[in-house]
């Protein structure tokens, strides 16, 4: 099993959603971040991607992005590892 953390350059976004608290909507509007998924539970999400490698992930139930962002970030890492497309491309 990996043991490695989310960096910060696979997703930047996310990290600065957790340091301001913030994010922002596709319209510009700006929520709060609070009650969002945990740091830890974000890292948590990025090594059971890797772990696992899925091809495809289905989310339901967006709240704020977090784990969508945390999923996303693995599945374009491990597409990157093997030379495979298909998966991590978007949201």
């Amino acid at each position: 099993m990996l043991t490695t953390q989310l960096p910060e350059a696979e997703c930047p976004i996310l990290f600065e959603m957790y340091r301001t608290g913030k994010c922002t909507d596709p319209t510009g509007k700006v929520h709060d971040f609070a009650g969002a998924v945990s740091l830890d539970y974000a890292h948590a999400l990025y090594r059971l991607v890797r772990s696992e490698k899925p091809r495809t992930i289905i989310e339901v139930g967006l709240m704020r992005g977090g784990s969508a962002l945390a999923m996303l970030a693995a599945l374009k890492k491990n597409e990157a590892e093997s030379g495979q497309t298909g998966g991590g491309g978007a949201i």
